[in-house]
């Protein structure tokens, strides 16, 4: 059974993973076909059940939000001259790949969580594929 091998249910009894499993909705994509693109508003949370996809992340956007988490962890501001370090000026709306996702990653929960526009874009990269996602309050 797929959803008992994911570790995040690992330790979930027969019953309770069997009213999980009712949450869930099955999505087939084709190879390009988008999950969800940067700005759009979360509504699901995915876990990759068959294939992979693509994760890619605004190199701008990506390094602004390592910028801060640096920050918070630094507990400091990042000065001027040393801005210069982290963004250079040529970056534009450039998109990188972050991640290539396969069966069993979880995606999109970050963003739900935070409450948040999503902060990648995320399409089929296989011949096909299938995720299982669950809507978000």
């Amino acid at each position: 059974e797929f959803m008992k091998s994911l570790p995040y249910f690992k330790g979930v009894g027969d019953i309770q993973l069997r009213k999980i499993r009712y949450l869930f909705v099955k999505e087939e994509f084709a190879k390009g076909q988008f999950v969800f693109k940067v700005g759009d508003t979360p509504k699901w949370v995915f876990i990759v059940r068959d294939g992979e996809f693509k994760m890619d992340v605004n190199i701008k956007e990506h390094m602004l939000s390592e910028k801060k988490a640096i920050e918070n962890i630094m507990k400091r501001k990042i000065n001027p001259t040393e801005k210069r370090k982290w963004l250079p000026s040529n970056l534009g709306n450039k998109f990188i790949q972050y991640a290539v996702l396969c069966r069993g990653q979880m995606f999109g929960e970050d963003d739900a969580f935070m409450n948040r526009k999503y902060t990648a874009s995320v399409c089929c990269k296989s011949i096909s594929g299938e995720l299982y996602k669950v809507s978000i309050p």
